[in-house]
């Protein structure tokens, strides 16, 4: 059995870290909090203008925006791999890493894939793995700004519009709850029309300036704005899945105090029963 002076010097050092596990907790929820609040008041924006979009689209049969095209030879796409720059929040970023190497093994094997990466972790992972990386860029975690995804989307959009690229997707971490954040892909480009019954009549709208001007200013909002929610939902899971990892830490460090206490006790009272033997030993050899 350890000595005492030993069993001390692991109690205060567990009681430390549970100081910092404690502390970190409270950090991650407060931000928690506020991209929570970010979250739930955008969600119906989100949803109205991609509704928005898909409807004038569906309708704009004879369109030739670039970012409507349906044929493509799916040849060369881009991935956008969006994880947090650093640790501590569980299995958050090993999640999002793993769904990205099964979605390229089960539905891009055969394509040419360029990776762009959002957090040190998928820069990290990709490099290590020599993937090609088309660039890196920072986790944008707080004070999310609609311009952060535009330095990101456009690029990717003005080579899909030559031609270069086929195709765009992303891969991130959707926050549910606290406890619960959930890997999803989406399709970024191209850019599906509302789904309709074949042969059905849809009744058109009235566009000013005109049809054309308005989907191409839809189309490209409607990009910045998967964008924006995507760094959303990524920041909210990483404040959720550190919290949450956090408290785990903290009621975990209570249990090992709790054991090393309790060893610490039994070590003490087996001293002090050694010594008492030794004593009364002494005592009656005197005798």
């Amino acid at each position: 059995m350890a000595s005492l002076r030993e069993l001390k010097r692991r109690i205060v050092s567990v009681k430390n870290t549970q100081k910092i596990t404690r502390a970190m907790k409270l950090v991650a929820a407060a931000k928690l909090r506020k991209a929570q609040s970010a979250i739930v008041s955008n969600r119906p924006y989100f949803v109205k203008l991609q509704q928005v979009m898909e409807s004038v689209a569906a309708r704009a049969r004879n369109s030739r925006d670039p970012l409507l095209r349906t044929k493509t030879k799916d040849k060369h796409v881009h991935l956008i791999v969006v994880t947090s720059d650093k640790g501590l929040c569980g299995s958050l970023n090993s999640n999002v890493l793993k769904g990205a190497l099964r979605f390229i093994a089960k539905e891009l094997k055969d394509k040419k894939v360029v990776i762009t990466t959002v957090g040190r972790r998928s820069s990290q992972f990709f490099k290590r793995r020599k993937w090609e990386i088309r660039k890196s860029y920072p986790a944008f975690v707080q004070d999310i700004k609609v311009h952060d995804v535009a330095h990101i989307i456009d690029p990717m959009t003005r080579e899909f519009e030559s031609g270069e690229a086929d195709g765009v997707y992303a891969i991130y971490s959707e926050f549910v709850s606290v406890v619960s954040q959930r890997v999803r892909m989406v399709s970024l480009l191209p850019i599906q029309r509302e789904k309709t019954d074949k042969g059905a009549i849809l009744n058109d709208y009235t566009y000013e300036p005109d049809q054309d001007v308005l989907l191409h200013g839809l189309l490209r909002q409607s990009l910045h704005e998967q964008g924006f929610r995507m760094l959303l939902e990524a920041a909210a899971s990483e404040h959720g899945a550190r919290m949450s990892a956090m408290d785990s830490a903290t009621r975990n460090a209570s249990d090992l105090i709790d054991r090393l206490t309790l060893m610490r006790n039994r070590a003490r009272q087996e001293a002090i029963t050694t010594e008492l033997i030794e004593i009364v030993s002494g005592a009656n050899a005197l005798d």
